[in-house]
């Protein structure tokens, strides 16, 4: 009863605005339409965001060069089919190779081993075997010097001063300043080349080079807000209408956002990139504070975290409590964990139950293969992965940490490996493994949806169970990780459009 009741009642999101609009929508579309000022939309989770920034598209002037930037893709396609023709709808990633391909050819040549070659390439002079006891050491070295280059380029540190606090920040074990010299040498010579280009080029390149020319604004609507890095910052900026004499800017901004949403600083999204909209000049920050998504006792839950978000005054009761996953869980259902290996186990439970589930997440799946690398022997594998682990253990008590947990780098790279190691058990081969990984790991829901809270943003289901719930927020991180482990808990709480349940005694121990 509470299902088919609820879901009626919460589907009211004015996806046509066949319903009156909100108070704060109809002061949102008054300032769209009548205000010279800038906008930040603080719009909280289900508050019907995109719904109410499409509208918004339609009251300004059809003779104007309007742009919306969507956060990835998915959204952008999805955005296509609702905005006016009109309208320029880009993801930020997009727009970016549009403005390459403007400058340099449309057929310009894409290599996503780029960084991975200029690697390569340098190592033969830099002595690797001289330093590191065997080719697996060589490319896990390689492969941090690769991810620091790509985040020196999201986060825009060009300095040598800076790139050892951008290492620290995201755990990466590169300090020695022979490292820095390499990563410096590899990112200069990933800018220089103008002959190929690979994913991270098409932010960065615009974001650096006052050359490529950014197709400027009358206006530039831009969506999640909270998750962009300092590149995506630069393009909006560069995006905006300027006047051709004074420089001064003439493009107007409106944007979306929830601060309590920001869960990808671990992938360069800058944690002060809501401040920094909400700091741009003259700007007007508007609340979008009632969710259409949730019961009224899941925003309950959720105001233990966020207290401004509130919940449809007739939004059914719905549902709070503690449950059993494995008895209780049915297809159309989530359930979310803050780490992968639980999940893992959980699906072989289901498995055994003749249920269906996937695991949310190809790329997570790639990540597990991509640690297999070379290596084409099952024990070989366990036995260096156990010895890479003891080895990061070793280098964090000699650095004064005496908890490996304490480290956030350790406990990611712990969850992947144990991940893999238990997938390891289970196969004949290394081929067995990875083709389990494959079919474990998807990007399509069918069944019971399993998932870490990171990759089931934006999504929503009747019935949402959080497993392992003393995960959520993890503890003994760094000051800006706890925040987004805090966000990480409002994000898993407001998935759940009519309850909320937590399995408070499932364990993945064994």
């Amino acid at each position: 009863m509470i299902t088919k009741i609820g879901a009626k009642l919460l589907h009211r999101k004015f996806d046509t605005m066949t319903n009156k609009p909100t108070e704060e929508q109809e002061r949102i579309f008054l300032f769209v339409k009548k205000r010279p000022e800038n906008i930040l939309i603080k719009a909280y989770a289900g508050a019907g965001k995109t719904t109410t920034i499409v509208e918004a598209v339609k009251l300004l002037p059809k003779d104007k060069n309007i742009m919306f930037l969507a956060f990835n893709k998915h959204i952008q396609e999805e955005l296509k089919t609702k905005l006016p023709e009109h309208v320029r709808c880009y993801t930020t990633y997009g727009l970016g190779t549009a403005a390459i391909k403007r400058k340099y050819g449309d057929k310009i040549h894409f290599d996503e081993f780029k960084i991975d070659k200029i690697i390569l390439a340098k190592s033969k002079n830099w002595d690797l075997h001289d330093e590191f006891k065997s080719d697996e050491e060589i490319l896990l070295y390689q492969d941090s010097i690769k991810k620091l280059v790509n985040l020196c380029r999201l986060t825009l540190t060009l300095k040598p001063e800076f790139v050892p606090y951008v290492a620290e920040r995201y755990d990466i074990n590169i300090s020695k300043p022979k490292d820095v010299k390499r990563v410096l040498k590899v990112l200069d010579e990933a800018t220089s080349d103008r002959k190929s280009f690979d994913y991270t080029d098409m932010i960065y390149l615009p974001a650096v080079d006052n050359g490529i020319w950014m197709f400027p604004q009358d206006y530039v609507f831009v969506d999640e807000v909270q998750d962009l890095n300092r590149c995506q910052i630069k393009i909006i900026e560069k995006v905006l209408k300027k006047d051709r004499v004074s420089g001064k800017l003439t493009g107007r901004l409106i944007t979306v956002g929830d601060f309590f949403q920001g869960i990808y600083g671990f992938n360069a999204a800058d944690e002060k990139s809501f401040e920094w909209f909400e700091k741009f000049p003259n700007t007007k920050t508007l609340p979008l504070s009632v969710s259409f998504r949730c019961s009224q006792n899941v925003i309950k839950k959720a105001q233990e975290i966020v207290p401004d978000i509130k919940a449809l005054p007739d939004a059914p009761d719905g549902e709070v409590r503690d449950g059993d996953v494995l008895t209780e869980a049915q297809s159309g259902d989530f359930v979310l964990c803050r780490t992968t290996m639980p999940l893992v186990k959980l699906f072989f439970e289901f498995l055994t139950q003749r249920k269906k589930a996937i695991i949310k997440g190809s790329d997570i799946g790639i990540q597990l293969i991509d640690l297999i690398g070379k290596i084409n022997n099952l024990p070989k594998l366990v036995n260096f992965w156990e010895n890479e682990l003891a080895e990061f253990r070793k280098e964090l008590k000699s650095s004064g940490v005496i908890n490996p947990r304490e480290h956030s780098g350790y406990v990611t790279l712990e969850d992947k490996v144990t991940t893999l190691l238990f997938l390891a058990g289970l196969s004949d081969s290394v081929e067995d493994l990875k083709s389990k990984i494959r079919t474990i790991f998807t990007d399509e829901i069918q069944g019971i949806c399993l998932s870490t809270v990171h990759k089931i943003k934006g999504l929503e289901a009747n019935r949402v169970f959080i497993v392992r719930p003393d995960l959520l927020p993890m503890q003994n991180t760094k000051s800006w990780q706890y925040i987004q482990e805090k966000n990480l808990e409002y994000v898993a709480y407001t998935r759940a459009k009519l309850e909320l349940i937590f399995d408070r005694n499932w364990t993945d121990e064994s």
